[in-house]
């Protein structure tokens, strides 16, 4: 079941019991916390406290498509070239020993590319 037939499914529920559900609250949070005060054993996240209410299993949990796969991670063409211009963008790094390269953080400073 997808969340939204949940939601409907917890809905006719309540109604059925006898409980007034707003027409524009029935988000997950806000069924869970009417659940809660016809049961208020029931704990956990809200939409596990709708789907032991109505008696289905909590959903279990899927690993990552990459992970399940095994295939590393790739960035698309147009994410490495967003990642190219934020790297160009960047000044440059200090290094242990001192600033760096003088000459390229004070032309990155200028920003003409050239020391003045």
């Amino acid at each position: 079941m997808t969340s939204t037939e949940i939601r409907k499914a917890v809905v006719a529920k309540l109604r059925a019991e006898g409980v007034t559900v707003h027409r524009y609250r029935q988000s997950a949070p806000e069924l869970a916390r009417l659940v809660q005060l016809i049961e208020p054993c029931l704990g956990g996240s809200p939409e596990n406290i709708l789907r032991a209410w109505l008696g289905i299993d909590p959903e279990p949990v899927r690993p990552n498509r990459f992970v399940s796969t095994g295939m590393p991670y790739r960035l698309s063409p147009q994410m490495r070239v967003a990642a190219a211009r934020a790297r160009a963008c960047q000044p440059p790094m200090k290094t242990p020993s001192g600033i760096g390269n003088w000459n390229q953080y004070t032309q990155f400073m200028l920003g003409n590319g050239r020391a003045q």
